[in-house]
C-alpha cells in the first residue's frame, strides 16, 4: 500500500506512514504497545485520528495544487511524499523524478495505444 494506507513499524515498535522516515521520531508518532491496549477494538480510525496520518491519508494528486491540471494525473499517483519532503520541505510538493517519469509513461501509453489501433484498422 502506498501513500495514506501504508503503515511502517520500526524495530522499537513505533508506527509511521513510510519506512523512508525510519529513525525520525517525528514521523513515527504512534506506539504499537499503546495501540495494543485497544485491541480487539482498534480501528483504522484510531490511527488516522493522529494529525500526521490524517494528513498523509489525503496526499494524492487530486488534492495537490501542483498536480491538478497535469495531463498525467491518472497514471502518476503523486510520487513519493518522502522525496518531495526531502527536496522541497513539504509532502505536498511534487516529487520531480516521478512527475517526469509519469509524463513520459503517459505519452508512451497514448502512442502505443494509437499505434495498436492503427495496426488493427489496417488488418484485412
Amino acid at each position: 500500500m502506498g501513500v495514506g494506507g501504508q503503515l511502517a513499524v520500526s524495530p522499537q515498535g513505533k508506527i509511521g506512514p513510510c519506512q523512508a522516515y525510519l529513525g525520525c521520531d517525528e514521523y513515527f508518532p504512534l506506539d504499537v504497545h499503546a495501540l495494543h491496549a485497544k485491541l480487539p477494538d482498534l480501528s483504522i480510525e484510531d490511527i488516522y485520528a493522529d494529525p500526521m496520518f490524517h494528513e498523509w491519508s489525503y496526499r494524492f494528486p487530486l488534492n495537490m495544487k501542483d498536480c491538478i491540471d497535469c495531463h498525467a494525473i491518472a497514471v502518476c499517483g503523486g510520487g513519493c511524499p518522502y522525496a518531495a519532503h526531502a527536496n522541497t520541505g513539504s509532502i505536498w510538493k511534487i516529487d520531480k523524478r516521478i512527475c517526469f517519469q509519469a509524463k513520459q509513461i503517459f505519452e508512451w501509453m497514448i502512442w502505443e495505444t494509437y499505434d495498436a489501433m492503427v495496426a488493427e484498422q489496417m488488418k484485412p
